[in-house]
């Protein structure tokens, strides 16, 4: 109930502030924090980069959309076996898109990279071993999980292994 008290133009959860600026949905509170980048780094470097991050973005905003409406239907138990199913097509594309970069615009880590880890955290708790055909994303995954600052945070007592979803979904609520 905090959040109604904040001054959010959109009360919800997550929520950023810094100073003044008050920010919800997880894609401007990421895209934010990359602006503050001082170096602009986790936006990407180049117009290429940059195009590539967004995109990457949009695509997998699509991909968690259509997992997350699976989740919360009342005809789950029917339906999760068809994400199963359909998975290593889905994920193929990703794999693909991420060929032998270190991360999904190249050599360094990007904004959409930590959205991406999200993604996968969902998945593998959703089926573990889901990534073992996907060697690229395997990594991606690993190397995020071994950024020194995330790995600080997984071992902490501030990290939310749980819930993945709102209460009103039938898996990771």
């Amino acid at each position: 109930n905090v959040k109604y008290t904040l001054g959010l133009s959109f009360p919800n959860l997550p929520y950023y502030i810094d100073g003044d600026i008050k920010i919800t949905q997880s894609s401007t509170i990421l895209k934010y924090i990359a602006l503050r980048d001082p170096d602009q780094q986790l936006l990407g470097e180049t117009d290429e980069q940059k195009v590539r991050v967004d995109m990457f973005y949009q695509q997998l905003y699509d991909t968690l959309f259509a997992f997350v409406m699976i989740v919360i239907n009342p005809d789950y138990e029917n339906l999760k076996a068809g994400w199963i199913e359909g998975f290593p097509k889905r994920f193929q594309e990703i794999e693909d898109f991420i060929g032998d970069r270190q991360f999904s615009a190249g050599d360094m880590v990007t904004y959409v990279d930590f959205f991406l880890y999200e993604i996968l955290e969902w998945q593998l708790n959703f089926n573990p071993g889901c990534l073992d055909t996907f060697p690229s994303l395997k990594s991606v995954h690993d190397r995020i999980a071994k950024l020194d600052k995330i790995a600080a945070y997984l071992k902490s007592e501030r990290c939310i292994k749980s819930p993945f979803t709102s209460p009103i979904a039938k898996w990771g609520n």
